[in-house]
């Protein structure tokens, strides 16, 4: 039986002011980075008060580990479809996140596995593991890319629940709410995005 999600350890933040004046520029250049890196200190700080757990770090790759920001907003006008996104990962483009990128360290100086899901593609998985490692991330355990003819939600829940089932105390990170779906994790932490959402063609939120 997959384990029950038992602690959740989600932030939302309220975009509506920002999204309705077409201020996204300047939410992602005032508030953005500072926001995730509020979040993920605040789970570090959870994660410390259980030392003993066999903790497993679950991650998201777009707007979680990367940042496609300078993308969005300098070339893409924070419009985008899922065939601009596709030509766009051929180019092997984005920055680490830096606190997640911190994470991710001390997911490794604690040695602790590290997982990836992502919802791009297996023929993708080339120039991923390439902009990945350019990003920092260079020691990943396994990195998971969503089967074409499954929903991203249904593919990393399964996968969540894999490692779960294996006695991991699974530390789920994403920015998409198909992120958070399907429990199985200990703590699951959201990252704020505004600028899109997964499931439908990357539209505007």
């Amino acid at each position: 039986m997959h384990h029950l999600l038992v602690r959740v350890f989600i932030f939302f933040l309220s975009f509506g002011s920002y999204i309705h004046a077409g201020m996204l520029d300047k939410y992602a250049d005032t508030d953005y980075l500072p926001e995730i890196e509020n979040r993920i200190n605040h789970l570090i700080e959870k994660i410390d008060q259980s030392p003993g757990e066999p903790w497993l770090l679950f991650l998201d790759i777009d707007e979680t580990m990367i940042s496609n920001l300078q993308w969005l907003s300098s070339e893409r006008n924070f419009k985008v479809s899922l065939e601009e996104f596709d030509k766009y990962v051929i180019q092997e483009r984005g920055e680490a996140i830096s606190s997640v990128l911190r994470l991710y360290h001390i997911a490794l100086s604690r040695g602790y596995p590290v997982i990836v899901a992502t919802g791009r593609i297996p023929q993708q998985r080339p120039m991923t593991l390439a902009v990945l490692k350019k990003a920092g991330y260079e020691k990943i355990d396994k990195v998971f890319f969503k089967p074409e003819d499954k929903p991203v939600e249904q593919f990393k829940s399964k996968v969540r629940c894999e490692f779960a089932d294996r006695g991991f105390a699974v530390i789920n990170v994403g920015d998409q709410l198909s992120d958070m779906l399907g429990g199985c994790a200990t703590i699951s932490l959201k990252l704020p995005n505004p600028f899109y959402k997964t499931g439908y063609m990357f539209s505007e939120i």
